[in-house]
């Protein structure tokens, strides 16, 4: 069985997955949704402080404390975060899944 990473969108919370974390349960797979860094319930205090490089971040934090390879799901804006976040941890991603993706390739400016 796999373990899947799912990201939700700008605007969204692990809500976004409330529908399909169960039946991937069901058939025995790993499920982790972590809340992007002021989205969610701390919406709050999203400010234009909040970049695209701290939810890759967020990504990668996460990323680094799970111990199997993972399926990595990005949701809308979350495409372009786990296009980042394969970057810092290329050995740890089995596969990249986008779903209604916003893409653009992450790098120096």
């Amino acid at each position: 069985m796999s373990t899947f990473v799912l990201i939700h969108g700008a605007w969204q919370s692990s809500g976004t997955w409330d529908l399909l974390s169960p039946l991937l349960k069901e058939h025995g797979h790993r499920v982790i949704t972590p809340i992007l860094r002021r989205l969610g319930k701390d919406q709050s205090h999203l400010t234009s402080y909040v970049t695209l490089l701290q939810h890759v971040e967020d990504v990668s934090t996460e990323l680094a404390s799970v111990g199997d390879k993972v399926v990595l799901v990005g949701h809308s804006y979350a495409g372009m975060v786990i296009s980042g976040a394969v970057e810092s941890h290329p050995t740890k991603i089995q596969r990249l899944i986008f779903l209604d993706p916003s893409y653009r390739k992450m790098g120096k400016a």
